[in-house]
């Protein structure tokens, strides 16, 4: 699994109502992920967890799983609560967990496993995640 990891998302994520942009020359480094093989993308920024698949964002970016952060600290939050993201990976899937404050405590909501089929991630439904 070839992960790579930035602050600034390299997509226009969509953030509530609005979208936030991506990093400067974001093109040449989409080219450059596309090349190396990535299969995961992380990033944060935006303070407002979310998963996309690559190719649901930008046609031409390829299968990754691009994986945004919440905050789990800061207070200039985007329509979520405070967050972090737990990310296990293994056989063959990615299982994202995102814990979010409760008030006195990060409490984990309901796990979503992305399975990679014919190039691009895809999320696997409930009662296909229970074997």
């Amino acid at each position: 699994m070839r992960v790579l990891v930035t602050h600034h998302p390299l997509f226009a994520i969509p953030v509530g109502e609005g979208v936030e942009r991506a990093a400067g020359r974001h093109e040449l480094a989409l080219d450059a992920i596309e090349e190396a093989g990535v299969d995961l993308l992380l990033a944060g920024h935006a303070h407002h967890a979310s998963a996309h698949s690559a190719s649901d964002l930008v046609t031409r970016a390829g299968g990754a799983l691009v994986v945004q952060a919440g905050t789990s600290t800061s207070t200039r939050l985007r329509e979520q609560k405070q967050s972090f993201n737990v990310i296990d990976i293994g056989d063959g899937s990615v299982t994202l967990t995102v814990e979010s404050w409760s008030g006195d405590e990060f409490e984990p909501g309901g796990p979503r496993r992305y399975e990679h089929h014919d190039g691009r991630w895809r999320i696997l439904k409930a009662e296909q995640a229970a074997h």
